[in-house]
């Protein structure tokens, strides 16, 4: 049973990485392209307010060139920044999922060590009851330390499947957080995009 909730959960983590990658690449094609058609009209939009407001503010076409490439690669250096820090974060959670469900937690090798303890023991007292029940005496005796000493087991197995099941909970909770956080990146990157785009299609100020 164990087992079979690991399996299902780590196909559920490996579904949602691969979506949250999917979507980052889809989102960052969409940044790109339209940073390429901003950069596409920031020219003919400058060419205009030169011939139609520079003879009026003073402002010459040079300078509102610069500013408006200036504005344009503060917004290309951001896009690029969130960009990276998504992929980043991506590699990283793969990595750590990959370490997650490839290794089992040390907690859980511990409990099964003393499991298989506990079965050792088992062994020695059973045979030293066939050999009470073969002298025909202190069978009672040997027997009851035995049914005592069988009764960990149970609770070790529980015990390991509770750590199990708390760490593959910590796993999902910081999935869903490494999620919003670059949810959250990918939204301020669309709007610093659209706040340059602004800027190069205003007229310059005087």
């Amino acid at each position: 049973m164990i087992t079979i909730r690991r399996r299902d959960l780590k196909l559920t983590l490996s579904l949602g990485f691969a979506v949250l990658v999917g979507l980052g690449v889809w989102l960052s094609i969409v940044l790109l392209s339209q940073l390429e058609q901003m950069k596409a009209v920031t020219a003919p939009a400058v060419q205009s307010l030169g011939d139609r407001w520079g003879p009026l503010t003073g402002i010459m076409l040079d300078d509102a060139a610069a500013r408006a490439e200036a504005d344009y690669a503060a917004a290309r250096l951001w896009v690029w920044f969130c960009i990276s820090a998504n992929a980043a974060g991506a590699v990283l959670l793969g990595l750590w999922i990959k370490a997650a469900m490839v290794a089992p937690p040390a907690q859980v090798r511990r409990k099964a060590g003393a499991a298989t303890l506990t079965v050792a023991g088992d062994g020695l007292i059973v045979r030293a009851i066939e050999r009470s029940a073969q002298s025909g005496a202190g069978l009672a005796m040997h027997g009851e330390p035995g049914a005592a000493r069988a009764l960990p087991a149970p609770r070790t197995a529980g015990a390991g499947a509770g750590d199990a099941a708390a760490r593959l909970a910590r796993l999902a909770r910081l999935s869903r957080i490494i999620d919003a956080v670059a949810f959250q990146t990918t939204i301020l990157a669309v709007n610093a995009a659209v706040e340059a785009a602004r800027a190069g299609q205003a007229p310059p100020r005087r």
